[in-house]
């Protein structure tokens, strides 16, 4: 069966809007599935999703999320990534964490999902919170970038006119497999056996000495 494409359109108006803002796609970030279940089971609060802008980046090989978001979900990071960027070499942390982008399919809402670990950017807003650009009635915030991972599995259309297109097309993405990837907790530790006292000698019949 051939699946409609899930579609995204922004239109930001005029080619310098859009030169200066750059190809940005509304989006947000939560913690990882499975630990929002184990959360659910413990009955400990999950921290509110982080909603903003995400970066459609051809030059990036893999989606990335903002250090910033990581910090605010409290998520803790796995490792770290060696990689080049356009500043050179960077060592950046991993975190496990959840990406939603609301899209268009056959006019409903539909949700792209990608719940693995990404390599957290530093700094990824700096450059928004100078200019002060407002799209959507606030202020962008660039959360993340969107790479090639998730572009494989699409058609990006750039008209520098003033807007983009996105399309996903469900039948060649990878079915959604939440990864929970926190540090486990170590189990409590097992309490020594203790070694068990001899039982008290009982008398045995027999003769008595005088």
């Amino acid at each position: 069966m051939k699946h409609a494409p899930r579609k995204i359109f922004e239109d930001f108006q005029t080619p310098e809007a859009l030169q200066t803002i750059g190809p940005i796609i509304a989006a947000s970030w939560r913690i990882p599935q499975l630990l929002e279940n184990a959360l659910t089971l413990a009955g400990k609060p999950i921290p509110a999703p982080v909603y903003g802008d995400i970066l459609v980046d051809t030059g990036a090989q893999a989606t990335c999320i903002s250090l910033d978001v990581s910090q605010q979900l409290g998520l803790r990071p796995l490792g770290v990534c060696h990689g080049y960027g356009a500043g050179g070499k960077h060592t950046n942390p991993i975190f496990a964490a959840k990406l939603e982008i609301v899209m268009e399919e056959n006019g409903r809402k539909r949700t792209v999902s990608l719940d693995q670990r990404f390599q957290a950017i530093p700094h990824l807003d700096d450059y928004y919170q100078q200019i002060q650009v407002m799209r959507r009635g606030t202020r962008v915030h660039l959360i993340g970038l969107l790479g090639r991972d998730m572009l494989q599995h699409g058609r990006l259309q750039y008209d520098g006119r003033g807007h983009i297109t996105l399309e996903f097309f469900p039948n060649t993405m990878p079915r959604l497999q939440p990864v929970l990837l926190q540090p486990a907790t170590p189990p409590p530790a097992t309490p020594a056996i203790q070694p068990q006292q001899a039982p008290p000698a009982v008398p045995q019949p027999g003769l008595q000495k005088p």
